[in-house]
Order: structure tokens, then C-alpha cells, then sequence
């Protein structure tokens, strides 16, 4: 029975794959951010987390350079 719950498990795994959005033109990385403006990852973070509370960015979970990251956009939040 655990061997089933495992393979419906991985089937909706695989099912999942493709169904993410793509990265947007108007998204960025932490990274991204950081290099473009000259200071460290852990500063850029911090300042996009500030941003991101004050409802001037909005973040998303996403894909760049084929890895899962936080993509970040210019952008009002709603539902707030």
C-alpha cells in the first residue's frame, strides 16, 4: 500500500511540471537586484523584504536559470 501512495504521490508530482507560469520580462532575482546595484545578496534581500512588506514589490515563486527562486516585480498588492 505505501508503494501506491508513492507512485499517486510522484504521478501528481509530474503532473504539476509545466504548470508554473514563466518568468516574466518584468521580473527580477535577488541576485539580479544585488549585482545591478552594487552590494551584497544578504543587503539586497533585506531591502526587497522591505519593499516587498510595504506593498511597493510583489513576489512570487518561480523559476530562473532552471532553479526555484523568488521572482520580484514592481507592483501594488491586493487583497490588502
Amino acid at each position: 500500500m505505501k508503494t501506491k501512495q508513492a507512485l499517486d504521490a510522484l504521478d501528481k508530482a509530474i503532473a504539476l511540471i509545466g504548470t508554473e507560469q514563466p518568468r516574466r520580462d518584468d521580473e527580477f532575482t535577488v541576485n539580479e537586484y544585488a549585482e545591478r546595484a552594487g552590494m551584497s545578496i544578504p543587503h539586497a534581500g533585506a531591502i526587497l523584504r522591505e519593499k516587498l512588506a510595504a506593498g511597493v514589490l510583489t513576489m512570487r515563486k518561480g523559476r530562473a536559470n532552471g532553479r526555484s527562486t523568488n521572482l520580484y516585480s514592481i507592483g501594488i498588492v491586493t487583497g490588502k
